[in-house]
């Protein structure tokens, strides 16, 4: 699947504060050769990231902060903000794919982390979204795979979990971005299909 001649693809790339959300997107635009262009403001705190003529839209939304009410306020915005997408059922405006980012460094997978995405499974039209856990700063394979395994005991509805190395590591080159793009491209068209059948 190749994202240039795909229909559109709108990612929301969610997570901790300073996770390295714009990180990964810059990575992700870099990548594919684009011009990693300002984020235009969308909704509250939510800036998206087009490039003219490539159907890619990344959405960049704020930190779920550690404050118990911040974080709050900020998964009821974000979830808001994804439920007026679906809501217009047109395939071109909608969420299809979330990438939820986990600091692999931080060893820890936070319980405001965790009750986002349950809401996001509880919730009947967003559950259809396939989410991604994307395991950002994955230089060392011990906690790489220690942060996968607390990951996958949640039983959370994930598609995937994919380790990444946005930006260069003393020794270490970037990874990840191309496994991440390759599963998103297989992720969307199912996720269509079931979305839009759910819908008709």
């Amino acid at each position: 699947g190749n994202l240039h001649n795909s229909s559109k693809a709108n990612i929301l790339v969610c997570g901790g504060t300073g996770v390295g959300k714009t990180r990964l997107i810059a990575a992700i635009l870099q990548f594919l050769n684009l011009d990693p262009r300002v984020g235009k403001p969308e909704a509250k705190d939510i800036s998206n990231y087009t490039v003219e003529g490539i159907p890619l839209v990344l959405y960049d939304t704020p930190g779920l902060e550690i404050d118990r009410k911040q974080q709050k306020k900020v998964t009821k915005d974000i979830i808001k903000f994804i439920k007026n997408k679906q809501k217009t059922k047109n395939e071109n405006d909608m969420i299809h794919c979330i990438y939820f980012c986990i600091n692999t460094e931080s060893k820890r997978f936070q319980d405001g982390e965790i009750e986002f995405l349950k809401k996001i499974e509880r919730d009947r039209n967003l559950r259809t979204i396939p989410v991604v856990i994307v395991l950002t700063q994955s230089f060392d394979d011990e906690l790489k795979n220690a942060m996968i395994k607390t990951i996958l005991n949640e039983n959370l509805n994930i598609k995937a979990i994919i380790p990444v190395l946005a930006k260069e590591k003393v020794y270490i080159q970037p990874f990840g971005i191309d496994t991440l793009l390759e599963k998103t491209t297989e992720l969307i068209p199912e996720m269509l299909q079931k979305t839009l059948f759910q819908i008709n």
